[in-house]
């Protein structure tokens, strides 16, 4: 007779082999130590740029119409590409009624439940689906802009913090112009950074 393992101690076993980041960090993976590497390995999206060349990095948030965006931007010396890496979500009607302007005395006219209910429920699966990419040009993005969306906020946030972490320790010499091929660092030197 085969003993089973309780409930509990089975999905704690399930939890200690899931892997607790959905981002990876490695070091020294590019052989190429000028370089570093940003990978989304479902879509086949990758990113690999100088690391001496980045003059910023930036985390903000926005909205842009239904849209709440986090975004990270990282901008490239010497190139006329910027990188852009974003989550979206659809917000509420609350949110968005108000962000509305009000009208004569303050007034915003309310949304009756059943409504509310069903724009949460279809706001709740376009958050949860994936979809690429979408360039309406000239309306949404500059066409030297490349752009990236990552399904988690919350996997956004730990790769900038991460990227911060590593690019504000880079102590990079040499590389003053596109000339100079001598450059020395660590941080980013090599560094690959995979998000799921």
């Amino acid at each position: 007779m085969r003993k089973k393992l309780p409930i509990y101690l089975t999905l704690g076993l399930l939890l200690a082999l899931t892997p607790l980041e959905a981002i990876q960090v490695k070091e020294n993976a590019l052989r190429n130590k000028r370089l570093f590497g940003i990978e989304l390995p479902e879509n086949l999206q990758s990113f690999y740029g100088r690391h001496d060349r980045i003059n910023s990095v930036s985390l903000q948030e926005y909205q842009a119409g239904p849209y709440a965006v986090t975004e990270v931007v990282i901008d490239m010396a010497s190139s006329p590409c910027q990188l852009r890496l974003y989550h979206t979500e659809l917000g509420t009607l609350q949110d968005l009624k108000d962000a509305a302007p009000s009208g004569p005395n303050g007034y915003k006219p309310n949304v009756p439940s059943q409504v509310t209910k069903l724009a949460e429920k279809g706001a709740q699966r376009a958050n949860t689906t994936n979809p690429p990419v979408i360039k309406d040009y000239p309306v949404t993005t500059h066409a030297k802009t490349i752009e990236f969306r990552v399904s988690s906020k919350v996997e956004l946030e730990t790769f900038y913090k991460s990227f911060v972490g590593a690019f504000t320790q880079n102590n990079a010499t040499g590389a003053s112009d596109e000339s100079d091929d001598k450059a020395e660092a660590r941080g980013l030197a090599g560094t690959l950074f995979q998000l799921d």
